[in-house]
């Protein structure tokens, strides 16, 4: 099997980062022991199944504005790169109820 074009490794990290995102963000800010005390061993809480919906982070949101600037400039374009950050800010604020103030 021939090894991967680099576009296809650049897409499975994109993926592992926001499913890596989204698996880790309930548990973001808490400490390991708070975590063990909430959910036990990784072994035990991996296999119980949530009903909860998981949701990535800004984390992610700002990996999306990185490779689309990527995409369109071919490098990190400083102003492309902000004006992106900005609309997923925007975009995912109002969302999600929040109200942003312009300016």
């Amino acid at each position: 099997m021939p090894p991967p074009f680099a576009e296809e490794r650049f897409v499975g990290c994109l993926l592992g980062l926001a499913v890596g995102d989204a698996l880790g963000a309930p548990f973001e800010g808490l400490t390991g022991t708070l975590i063990y005390d909430m959910r036990g061993l990784p072994e035990q809480f991996l296999n119980i199944p949530s009903a909860e919906p998981l949701y990535y982070t800004d984390d992610t949101e700002m990996m999306i504005g990185v490779a689309e600037t990527l995409v369109e400039c071919g490098e990190i374009d400083e102003t492309v790169l902000m004006r992106r950050w900005a609309a997923r800010f925007v975009g995912r604020c109002t969302a999600s109820g929040a109200s942003v103030k312009a300016g």
